[in-house]
């Protein structure tokens, strides 16, 4: 921008300059009348008129001077920096350093030239034109310049310091040199969305730089300048050595364009070029060939500026101060001299810098100063002191000074300088030791203001669920006040039942169940409910259905007409009264081990597919063990559902629930306590326990929530030291072993042993699902538990499950009942049972079934349920005595086993008698009708007896690698199938299509040991198609087989111990 105002101001000023005619006019008007003054006084002599000439020829040789210093400003349209004093000087000491000996020899030479074409004139002109050759000859003669620029019209550069008496060199003014634009109105600069002033010629003529500084356009516009100022061409690729050549005489040709009008002899030219040539080979060898005329001088010139550009650009600092009297600092400034304000910028820094850590010398690179100070004149900075380091020639040694600890204190000022570290040094601690804390408490402001905000939004989801169940209780209650009120009606009417086969257990206990699908569709059995011709079965799967699967349930539904009839032709489909629904959210959750009600929650596919089937007709959902999902269900299908509210079922379906409803229902439990959280609150009560019933040899730990014989352990009483020290001490108090006192001994000392005992000898029934004692205890003191005993004795111990119904009236029934098959490898675990039970007196039975009905019904317990019994022969009365061991709140598998009989038997299960009767066969009948004839007598026949064996428990690895239609070709083969005329044999109930390793298995026959046996026998022959030496895979066939026989010679010796009864 300086540039540019210099030389508008240049031209404003060339505009009063007089016209170039002019002043060639008046300057030959001039040197004609010198003309004839220098004739006249050559002519005359005198030596007035020879000082008079003097005089004349310097005053024109200064009016030529000045007039053409101003015609080449204004021809070239710039200004001329005049070079100040110290640049003369520096360049005059450098021309003195050549050898004298050859301008002598040249200036020699050049007197000797003979010039042919002088001696033509006249005495005074030869002279004359004799000393202005010798002038242009010599560079330091005063009239060389002038001469060149009068004669030549070159303007010469100023060699010698002999000039710089001539023209004082003008000093060099630093700061800016351009004028202040103008600024924006204060309207403008205050309000930006006003319209800018408009845009004068000469704010155009300062260009787009200025007007954007001065805000005229804004900052942020798009230019485009059209044309481009930007051209893009194929560059040209010149040789290295000849751009060295050209850099080397570009000054020199620049001085030399304008001698391209001087006419000289070519001859002596070319002589004097030779000889100097030959005299000094470097000048010789200088890029480009010297003007046409004044060879000398010319070689002189290209000689100086060939020095100028290869001298070395660099300086010395020493002691944090420039060598500024120094001629490589001069040569520094002289070739930096435009841009000299960034660099002494740049130089001020690293004078500071080295004086800060007392650098004693540096020797500064001028170039990469030079670029540093324009680098720092854009970002307006240094940024550190390494931009610095940069810089220097000695980098290494400045470095290694300025990395010594504590250098930097060294220099002037640094005790300040430590003091304002030091100050730093501590507010920047105290200011992170602030930020840290504030961070701090930042980021726990922020835990509590995401805590609050879930703890807010878990609120809220909260209060929507607690709302969303209360409609549904709500519409559960009002549903089944109307299902109570017409439900007489709809035991005969045309009704669809939705089996539901759902085990809503807690989410702790469904994680550690695997398999849960396949255990929640073990009770396919359900399909026995079309027995009843006014009865529709939808059926909800938890695993998905093959075709193949799909194929064998018709079969097996189809055999409904050939039972009825005897004759296996009368076989009819009744797939339409039928449907297996599987909820679309199995495939979506296969990891989650969701209950059945939960997937179909979220399965609106099956949903909307049940509410279409069961559209305009009478229907209601019978689940498995419910819980608050089932209750959703039911209120998205808009379905009465015949079970309790989960509430309830979560209290009285616990271990500890069920000694409640015991307690009420006033029916006979072993010695036992409930509600049990904690170690302590189980060692009081277990030795209490111990020292009561001295004569219990185990005790039974069961946690509330489990099931199947999960969560059970034991321990023996009788492992404890003092124990037989305990007896004695009951015999010597006899009758008055019952009173406290009497029992306060052997409290404290059991107490004091039973510690040890639990952790020594306690045992886990099932190790899979608590591998030890500590995990068992874990869980039973989180979940709670109970503590039992089991029967004294050393006989025989049968567990009898009685499946009830409850219904919506209050009538109850008892839908199936029978003896339970127990693992010998996971003891308290139920394999089987064998329908219906032989073990107790069925008035028994039905006296404490009634009674925990009516307990049941009292509390506002609805539907299917199963209780447990324990039958065993007490020793001390030697009488047949029944326990109440366990209750549970949910649809059995022996009560879907038992629909499954009836349904492929024709048969009736009398809940009194506890007798399953079949009708008899045609021949039979023929054969009475002949009997009673004969005889004359009218014989009463209640039916033949059939009885079962059955198990949902059955998994064989090697199951898996075999179709069912190969397994079911297999047992034709080996004679396994049913007889639906004599109404005996085998029926399986298959559980899942993909996996296939689980099975369901049934059995009947005339009597309990022979549909055992067979049982035993089908569990034989399939174990043995299926497996090999090689594969046996993993099974429980051989176990259940060895508990079946056990179970068998049990019943042996209950048959021979049993009274024999005569049947009419």
């Amino acid at each position: 921008m300086s540039v540019q105002k210099q030389q508008q101001a240049a031209l404003g000023q060339s505009s009063q300059l007089p016209d170039v005619s002019e002043l060639l006019s008046d300057a030959q008007s001039e040197l004609t009348a010198l003309r004839e003054r220098v004739a006249d006084a050559v002519r005359a002599g005198s030596a007035a008129d020879q000082a008079e000439l003097r005089d004349a020829l310097a005053r024109v040789e200064e009016q030529l001077r000045a007039r053409s210093l101003q015609l080449l400003e204004r021809i070239d349209n710039r200004v001329r920096a005049v070079p100040s004093l110290e640049d003369q000087l520096f360049e005059s000491q450098r021309l003195q350093q050549l050898d004298q000996m050859q301008w002598q020899q040249l200036q020699q030479e050049a007197s000797n030239v003979q010039q042919p074409w002088i001696s033509s004139l006249s005495p005074g002109e030869q002279w004359k034109q004799l000393q202005a050759f010798k002038a242009l000859a010599d560079p330091h003669n005063p009239f060389n310049r002038p001469l060149m620029r009068d004669r030549y019209a070159v303007a010469l550069p100023r060699l010698g310091g002999s000039q710089a008496s001539e023209a004082p060199a003008a000093a060099i003014v630093r700061g800016s040199n351009v004028d202040k634009p103008a600024p924006l109105p204060r309207a403008n600069r205050i309000d930006s969305s006003m319209p800018p002033p408009p845009i004068t010629e000469d704010d155009a003529r300062r260009g787009i730089l200025s007007l954007m500084q001065r805000g005229l356009i804004p900052p942020a516009s798009k230019l485009t300048l059209d044309p481009s100022p930007i051209r893009q061409r194929t560059m040209l690729m010149h040789d290295p050595a000849e751009r060295r050549d050209q850099a080397d005489s570009d000054d020199v040709v620049r001085l030399a364009r304008r001698l391209c009008a001087v006419k000289t002899d070519a001859n002596s030219v070319k002589s004097s070029q030779q000889k100097e040539q030959k005299q000094n080979p470097q000048l010789g060898s200088a890029s480009g060939p010297p003007p046409p005329s004044t060879p000398t001088a010319m070689a002189m010139v290209s000689r100086s500026v060939s020095a100028s550009a290869t001298a070395v650009t660099k300086f010395v600092v020493q002691n944090g101060h420039a060598r500024t009297e120094a001629a490589d600092f001069k040569a520094f400034r002289q070739r930096y001299c435009l841009d000299w304000g960034s660099v002494a910028s740049a130089i001020r820094a690293m004078e500071q810098w080295l004086q800060a850590y007392s650098v004693p010398i540096a020797f500064v690179n001028g170039e990469k100063l030079f670029e540093l100070a324009i680098w720092y004149e854009l970002e307006g900075r240094i940024s550190n002191q390494w931009e610095l380091l940069d810089c220097l020639i000695n980098r290494e040694d400045v470095q290694r000074l300025v990395e010594q600890p504590g250098r930097r204190f060294t220099g002037p000022s640094g005790r300040e300088r430590a003091s304002t570290i030091i100050q730093a040094v501590w507010r920047g601690h105290q200011k992170r030791k602030e930020y840290r804390e504030y961070k701090r408490k930042k980021w726990a402001a922020g835990i509590i203001a995401i805590e609050w905000i879930l703890h807010l939004r878990l609120l809220n989801i909260k209060g929507q669920l607690k709302e969303t169940r209360s409609r549904q209780l709500d519409g559960y209650r009002r549903r089944f006040a109307n299902l109570e009120a017409s439900w007489d009606n709809w035991r005969t009417e045309r009704r669809t039942i939705i089996h539901m086969p759902s085990l809503g257990y807690p989410q702790h206990i469904r994680d550690n169940i695997k398999g849960l699908g396949r255990l929640q569709n073990t009770q396919m059995a359900r399909l026995g409910d079309l027995r009843d011709p006014n009865i529709d079965v939808i059926l909800v799967s938890p695993v998905p259905m093959s075709d193949e699967m799909l194929a064998y349930y018709t079969t097996l539904t189809g055999i409904r007409g050939a039972v009825e009839s005897g004759q296996l032709e009368d076989q009819r489909d009744i797939s339409d009264r039928y449907r297996i629904i599987v909820p679309e959210a199995v495939k979506n959750f296969p990891q989650h081990n969701m209950c059945l009600s939960t997937l179909l929650k979220y399965s609106p596919r099956a949903l909307n597919r049940i509410r279409n089937l069961v559209r305009g007709r009478r229907a209601y959902i019978v689940p498995g063990f419910p819980c608050s999902d089932d209750l959703a269900v039911a209120d998205k299908l808009d379905l009465p559902i015949l079970c309790s509210e989960p509430e309830v079922t979560e209290l009285y379906g616990t271990k500890s629930g069920a000694k409640r409803v015991f307690q009420a229902a006033s029916v006979p439990t072993p010695p036992s306590d409930f509600d049990i959280y904690s170690s302590g609150q189980l060692q009081d009560c277990l030795a209490q326990l111990i020292t009561e019933n001295l004569s219990v040899r185990r005790w039974l730990l069961k946690m509330d929530t489990e099931f199947d014989g999960r969560g059970i352990a034991y321990l023996d009483a009788d492992r404890l030291p003092c124990f037989e020290w305990a007896l004695r001490e009951r015999q010597r108090f006899g009758e008055n072993w019952s009173q406290k006192w009497a029992q306060e001994k052997v409290y404290l000392k059991v107490s004091e042993e039973l510690p040890a005992l639990l952790r020594a000898h306690g045992r886990v029934a099932c190790p899979e699902a608590y591998p030890n004692w500590q995990d068992f205890m874990n869980e039973f003191t989180s979940q709670g538990g109970i503590v039992e005993a089991t029967p004294p004795t050393e006989g025989i111990v049968a567990c009898v499950t009685v499946d009830l119904c409850i219904e919506p009236t209050g009538n109850i029934r008892i839908v199936s009942c029978g003896d339970q098959v127990r693992s010998t490898e996971r003891p308290y675990a139920c394999l089987g049972a064998s329908l219906p039970q032989c073990s107790a007196m069925p008035s028994v039975l039905n006296d404490l079934c009634e009674r925990i009905g009516t307990a049941c019904w009292e509390r506002k317990i609805f539907g299917h349920l199963s209780v447990d019994f324990l039958v065993f022969e007490d020793p001390e009365t030697e009488k047949q005595t029944v326990w109440a061991t366990d209750l549970s709140l949910h649809y059995s598998d022996s009560a879907a086993m038992m629909q499954l009989l009836l349904f492929a038997t024709n048969g009736r299960f009398n809940p009194f008698d506890h007798e399953l009767t079949v009708a008899m066969s045609p021949a039979e009948k023929a054969a009475l009708d002949k009997k009673t004839k004969k005889t004359g007598l009218n014989i009463r026949v209640k039916g033949r007896q059939r009885f079962a064996a059955m198990s949902t428990r059955l998994w064989h690895s090697n199951l898996a690698a075999v179709h069912y239609s190969v397994f079911f070709q297999t047992c034709k083969a080996q004679g396994i199938g049913y007889d639906v005329t004599d109404k005996t044999g085998t029926l399986f109930c298959l559980v899942d299509s993909f996996q296939r390793d689980c099975l369901c298995m049934l059995t009947l026959s005339d009597d309990v040991c022979s549909s055992l046996q067979l049982f035993a026998k089908n569990l034989s022959m399939i174990n043995q198609e299926i497996s090999t030496p090689e594969m046996k895979g993993r099974t429980n066939f051989q176990g259940l087989a060895a508990d079946l026989d056990e179970a068998i010679a049990v019943e042996k010796t209950k048959e021979s111990s049993r009274p024999q009864s005569t049947k009419e």
